[in-house]
């Protein structure tokens, strides 16, 4: 185990409540999920760049008394993944005042703690050179986001380069524009100490970018303030770990990281009074130490799933809360059927797994997904435009998730996967699907259908000559067609049918699906009068007269199956392990064969074995059981190989070798006499 050793002696000047508003946190994490911008939705776990503008005007020494603009802008950089992220800086009051392009967040830290306040405020110039400094060379293809921190205010003092509210104004209207095309929120955090704050005009500019506005009067909103925009952005989620009351010796508390998928672990201390010494042992490749007035934060890099031990040494009577925040270079990924387009009415399978960003693999860290929930989201376009979440199960490999389901309607859909645990969430990419309505299909064949006047009214099912691709219910109105010796009518699903005299006529029967799709076809009927079935009946005696010798010898006694059957799973393609499975053949009966996949049936085996239905064993002379395949699978009896549509006999205690087509699952079967019991 490492040991990390970390000491600040830093003093907090901001006020308490502010650090345990911000230990307070953690239920608006557990909101945070309920953030759902436009941005937020389609946002992939990918290289980031974060663009911070601040008012460092004079107005701020009233609306940020206590300069926690800086602490805000601090953290989130501190815990943000460093090799992921890039973070530019634009401060202004009625002119840019520091300008730091998209790099690391170093260079930031310096200018912001240097800043001083002073001079008018120009909003419009500031946010207008963020959005291109957001917008310049090299950030094609990242994930982008502007945070604004200001009270809002558009006020030019006399020298003001010919610069007019006006101006400004249409320069915030530029930077929206620059915003939206570009497909990246702007989040405008307004101080309000004074009760001077703009507020409509914050809502207005990150509204119309798909980002959201913050207004405070009060610095214990701060934090949640932060941590909502964070949450959204990267998409995880901060744990508490423990709260322990200091007591001015070293304390040591055991942290669980739950999995090795993390590319960033963050451990925050935070407490009233400073902390003035840490340590931290780890097996894992490194760490960082942050200091602030405010916080202590350790970022250990790609963590191994383990128990590592934190030491720490506080102010007698002071509450340490420890808090762990992880970042992970994942997205998600999802997958309807083979790959075809979905049939509306019909199911469809839709699997779900998590991956690197460029890498096409699946992430195969169980301990990631067992601490994960997934639903799969489907919004109906247009309309009242529905959305529904279908909860999706865990596979059995514990490595994605899958879920059936049917789209009920023809029209447009809206689909994407949402994955969800207590330290981060995904969301896949959103993906548009068009359902189209088939219509129904008719089946009648040519063989019309034999009634006879003397038996009456019959019903006739028109499920056997209609069908619909897609599962719909039909509703069917007739039509008499050539003849008149029959009259129908439509009851629900079925066909009233009165024969009237004998002759040959047709019914045309049109069905129709809810969507509107329809089909039509002539059913052919065949009425007989009695004495017709008279003579049908003398013709069928004669030949049941002639046939009878023959029905003997098909009919005489055959052979039954007897004994019994031992599986023995040898090996299997997916890896499970199957126990012995029995089965007593003399409990088919007369069964006349049976196939070896209605056996693993019949006691729930599930691996994936078409061909098990191409095997049959049928009933010899002598209790002796034949086996046949029509399969590419190796069959040997003993040592002697079974060519397929060759016929194979077992007699008690032979053995019987499959291995199945995928070439891994193999099974040895032995034929063994029945219990003494059983016979």
């Amino acid at each position: 185990m490492k040991k990390i050793t970390g000491t600040n002696y830093l003093f907090l000047s901001y006020p308490c409540r502010i650090l345990m508003c911000f230990i307070l946190l953690f239920p608006v994490f557990s909101a945070a999920t309920d953030v759902r911008s436009a941005y937020a939705e389609s946002m992939k776990s990918a290289e980031t760049d974060v663009v911070f503008v601040m008012d460092t005007s004079f107005s701020m020494n009233k609306t940020d008394q206590d300069r926690i603009a800086i602490e805000v802008i601090n953290m989130f950089m501190d815990m943000s993944e460093a090799a992921r992220t890039r973070f530019g800086l634009v401060a202004y009051n009625d002119k840019i005042v520091a300008r730091e392009t998209l790099s690391s967040k170093s260079g930031i830290k310096r200018q912001i703690e240097s800043l001083r306040r002073s001079g008018y405020s120009d909003l419009g110039l500031g946010l207008k050179e963020g959005a291109k400094l957001l917008g310049g060379t090299g950030s094609e293809g990242r994930n982008k986001l502007l945070i604004l921190l200001s009270d809002g205010d558009i006020e030019l003092g006399p020298v003001n380069r010919g610069r007019t509210a006006k101006s400004s104004e249409a320069d915030v209207g530029q930077a929206i524009k620059l915003a939206r095309d570009s497909g990246y929120p702007i989040y405008a955090v307004g101080l309000n100490s004074d009760g001077s704050v703009r507020e409509e005009r914050l809502q207005q500019i990150a509204k119309q970018t798909g980002g959201s506005a913050f207004i405070t009067d009060s610095a214990e909103d701060l934090p949640e303030i932060f941590n909502q925009i964070f949450a959204t952005q990267i998409q995880s989620v901060l744990i508490p770990v423990a709260a322990v009351t200091a007591n001015g010796q070293l304390q040591e508390v055991t942290v669980n990281i739950p999995n090795s998928s993390m590319t960033e672990l963050n451990l925050i201390l935070l407490s009233k009074q400073p902390i003035s010494e840490s340590h931290i042992y780890f097996s894992s490749k490194d760490v960082q130490f942050f200091k602030s007035s405010k916080y202590v934060l350790m970022k250990i890099l790609e963590p191994h799933k383990e128990k590592l031990q934190l030491k720490f040494r506080g102010r007698a009577g002071d509450l340490v809360k420890i808090n762990l925040f992880g970042n992970y270079n994942l997205q998600g990924e999802f997958k309807l059927g083979d790959g075809k387009e979905p049939v509306k009415g019909q199911p469809v399978r839709v699997e779900s797994w998590l991956t690197k960003p460029g890498d096409k693999q699946h992430l195969g860290d169980k301990d990631v997904y067992s601490s994960l929930s997934a639903e799969l989201v489907v919004k109906k376009l247009g309309g009242e435009q529905k959305q529904i979440s279908v909860p999706m199960t865990l596979n059995a490999d514990g490595n994605g998730f899958a879920a059936d389901y049917i789209f009920p309607h023809e029209g447009k859909y809206q689909v994407h996967v949402y994955m969800y645990g207590s330290d981060f969430y995904r969301r896949t990419e959103l993906r548009e699907l068009e359902l189209v309505n088939l219509p129904p299909v008719a089946t009648a064949g040519a063989a019309p259908v034999e009634l006879v006047k003397s038996d009456g009214t019959a019903r006739i099912k028109l499920s056997d000559f209609f069908t619909d691709p897609n599962q719909d219910t039909l509703e069917f109105t007739a039509e008499a067609g050539n003849g008149d010796s029959l009259k129908a009518v439509v009851d629900g699903g079925e066909l009233v049918v009165t024969p009237l005299r004998a002759g040959d006529t047709t019914i045309r029967v049109t069905a129709v699906d809810p969507e509107g799709g329809s089909t039509s076809g002539e059913i052919a009927f065949s009425v007989s009068a009695p004495w017709s079935i008279y003579a049908i009946i003398a013709l069928g005696a004669g030949l049941a007269l002639v046939a009878g010798a023959g029905l003997y010898v098909l009919l005489r006694p055959k052979p039954k199956f007897f004994g019994r059957l031992e599986g023995y799973f040898l090996d299997t393609a997916s890896g499970n392990e199957i126990p012995v499975k029995y089965w007593p053949l003399h409990t088919l009966g007369a069964k006349g064969k049976i196939s070896l996949q209605e056996l693993f049936q019949q006691l729930e085996v599930h691996e994936i074995l078409p061909e098990a239905a191409n095997i049959w064993f049928v009933p010899g002379k002598n209790h002796a059981l034949l086996v046949k395949h029509q399969t590419k699978c190796t069959v040997v009896i003993g040592r002697t190989p079974l060519p397929a549509e060759k016929t194979g006999t077992l007699v008690y205690n032979d053995k019987l070798y499959v291995t199945f087509e995928d070439g891994v699952t193999e099974i040895e079967i032995r034929y063994k006499e029945p219990k003494p019991n059983s016979r």
